[in-house]
C-alpha cells in the first residue's frame, strides 16, 4: 500500500472516479510549473532543429521545414497566452521580459524564414511570417494597453 504525504488516505483507498479528478488536478498543476522561459527555450530549441536544405526555396527541402515551421504554431499560441496568465501569477515586469524574449525569438525566426524559404513564407505565397509578426503586435499591443 503507498500512502502519500500530502494524502490523507491511501491512494487504494479513493475511489476511481475521484482518482481522475485528482489526476485532472494534478495534470493542470504540472501544466502551470512549466515556466514560460522554458516553454520559449523549447520553442527556441524546436526551431533551431529545422533543416531548411539551405538551397532554392521552391525545394521539397525547403517546403519540409515550413511545415515544421508552421507546426510550432501551437506552441506559439500557448506561449502568448501563458505570457499573459504569468502578469497575473507573477507580476508585470516578469510579464514583459517574457514578452520581450518570446518577440526576440519570433522576430529571428521571421528573419531565417524569410532568408531561407523567401516566398513560401512572406506574404507571397505562404502566410507565415505575416502571421507571426501579427502575433507579435497583439503581444505588444495587450501588453500595453493594460498598463
Amino acid at each position: 500500500m503507498t500512502t502519500y504525504k500530502h494524502l490523507s488516505c491511501p491512494l487504494e483507498n479513493i475511489p476511481k472516479d475521484d482518482l481522475k479528478v485528482l489526476l485532472t488536478a494534478i495534470t493542470k498543476e504540472l501544466k502551470k510549473r512549466v515556466t514560460v522561459n522554458e516553454m520559449i527555450a523549447n520553442l527556441e530549441q524546436s526551431f533551431t532543429d529545422i533543416d531548411w536544405g539551405y538551397g532554392d526555396w521552391k525545394s521539397e527541402e525547403t517546403r519540409g521545414a515550413v511545415r515544421r515551421l508552421e507546426s510550432l504554431g501551437k506552441l506559439e499560441s500557448q506561449i502568448h497566452g501563458a505570457i499573459f496568465a504569468q502578469g497575473d501569477n507573477e507580476g508585470v515586469e516578469t510579464q514583459w521580459k517574457s514578452a520581450l524574449s518570446f518577440s526576440k525569438l519570433l522576430i529571428r525566426m521571421i528573419n531565417d524564414a524569410e532568408d531561407y524559404a523567401e516566398k513560401l513564407v512572406n506574404g507571397s505565397i505562404g502566410e507565415w511570417c505575416p502571421e507571426t509578426a501579427k502575433t507579435v503586435e497583439s503581444l505588444w499591443q495587450t501588453l500595453v494597453s493594460k498598463e
